[in-house]
Order: structure tokens, then sequence, then C-alpha cells
């Protein structure tokens, strides 16, 4: 679900970014000022589903963690992607 609407967030910032002018003689600063708020608005929606991502990561990593410790998995057993895939210096 935040996948999701990361995507969608960004999908929107790239639109809005794609409404204001290139020349700001040509267009209307009210709509150009508009355009602008909103899309500071999204950015900030976008902030806070980035870090909600992060906070949900950080807790996926500690219960792999501490489902590891329960277990008796050592680092090379680990179900955790990072200690499972990277090359372990002997």
């Amino acid at each position: 679900m935040l996948n999701s609407q990361h995507i969608n967030l960004s999908r929107v910032i790239k639109n809005l970014e794609t409404l204001l002018p290139s020349n700001p003689a040509s267009n209307d600063s009210l709509a150009k000022s508009e355009v602008a708020s909103r899309l500071e608005i999204v950015r900030r929606e976008l902030s806070g589903v980035d870090k909600e991502r992060m906070e949900v990561g950080i807790l996926i990593t500690r219960l792999h963690r501490k489902l590891d410790e329960e277990e008796g998995r050592g680092d090379r057993d680990s179900f955790i992607w990072s200690r499972k895939w990277a090359p372990v210096d002997d």
C-alpha cells in the first residue's frame, strides 16, 4: 500500500511540474502560485509516505533480527536479506 501511494504521489508531482510554465512572463502568476502551492503539499505528503516506509522497513528488520536470535541462527543463516546475500569477508 505504501509503495502504491509513493508511486501515485510521484506521478502527481511529475504532472504538476509539467504544469508549471517555463516562461513566467507568458503565463498567469496566480495560476503558477496555485500549482506551486499544490506541488508543495504533495511533496510533503510524499515525504510522510517515505518516512512511514522507512519506519516499516526498520520494524521488519528488527523483527527478523529478533526471530533470528530466538531461533539461534548465526549471521550466515539469518533471514535478513542484507546479511544473507551480502558477501561475507572470512
